[in-house]
């Protein structure tokens, strides 16, 4: 977060699926994570949170809840998706819970439909400095002409914050081998800064499976907040695995009550080699 007093500005909205790498290669994803280019590793906030590095849905109190939707234009996909984090019921034992259908456009390159399943748990072990977190996942999607999949996995994450401006984050993700483009394992971390209405965030992994030997992955991304109303997001992504480059950018509006609050968010991620490959999402997270 940029700052207590601005969370549900900062916060993610909706959870979606994102087609990074075709057909294969589903991932759950969130707007606000997007439009970073994915670098939130190091500063996770809700969704964003449970789907990159788990123990941030221990950093702060939020009940956050959310519906959106994403589509992927190379290879003609959607997704629909619905998520709570909850970290006031119980602040010594955050949790977050999402679901995800997945399915393509009639006449697409390949017919996927399936689902996606996450379940989040975290614990601060020193308060505002240190938690640690897990998320288990079931996916099962039918691909026509080719391998379903079909897979239980887990990934794992740990979130220090020497200083309230400074969170390192480490993430193993995909623990549990599947032997599938959709889940590869990933392990490294992130470093993020947050200072007053901007954050900076680099993120740094090693991709385990997706080629023949471990390949890096490298997310950076930034967060201005404007008027306590309107975030905006850039980030870079550079993909060792298939020698891709993005673009990542995101814009949002938000809503403050005297109670909670509520979050409109759009992420969109760019191919810099053929700009017809992108994907698009949007987002509404109601804070209660």
């Amino acid at each position: 977060m940029l700052r207590p007093t601005a969370l549900s500005a900062l916060a993610a909205l909706g959870l979606l699926l994102s087609l990074t790498g075709g057909a294969a290669a589903q991932l759950l994803d969130s707007p606000r994570a997007q439009g970073m280019g994915g670098a939130v590793r190091g500063d996770p906030v809700a969704d964003s949170a449970l789907l990159y590095n788990p123990a941030g849905m221990s950093r702060a109190m939020i009940y956050q809840a959310n519906v959106a939707y994403l589509r992927g234009s190379a290879a003609e996909q959607n997704a629909v998706s619905v998520s709570v984090v909850d970290s006031k019921t119980q602040p010594t034992l955050a949790m977050g819970v999402a679901y995800a259908y997945h399915f393509s456009d009639g006449g697409a390159p390949q017919d996927v439909s399936g689902h996606d399943v996450r379940l989040g748990f975290s614990s601060p072990i020193v308060p505002q400095k240190l938690s640690i977190g897990t998320t288990l996942r079931y996916a099962h999607f039918d691909r026509e002409g080719g391998d379903d999949f079909k897979a239980f996995t887990l990934d794992a994450g740990l979130l220090f914050s020497p200083v309230p401006t400074v969170h390192l984050g480490l993430v193993a993700q995909n623990l549990v081998p599947t032997d599938d483009v959709a889940a590869p394992r990933r392990v490294g971390g992130g470093v993020g800064v947050t200072a007053g209405v901007v954050a900076f965030d680099v993120d740094v992994l090693a991709d385990l499976d997706t080629a023949e030997e471990t390949k890096p992955v490298v997310n950076g991304g930034m967060e201005v907040l404007l008027g306590e109303r309107v975030p905006l997001r850039a980030g870079y992504v550079y993909e060792g695995p298939t020698e891709r480059q993005l673009v990542a950018f995101g814009i949002g509006f938000v809503e403050n009550g005297q109670v909670g609050g509520m979050q409109l968010n759009l992420g969109a991620r760019v191919d810099l080699d053929d700009a017809s490959r992108y994907d698009i999402s949007f987002g509404v997270a109601a804070f209660l």
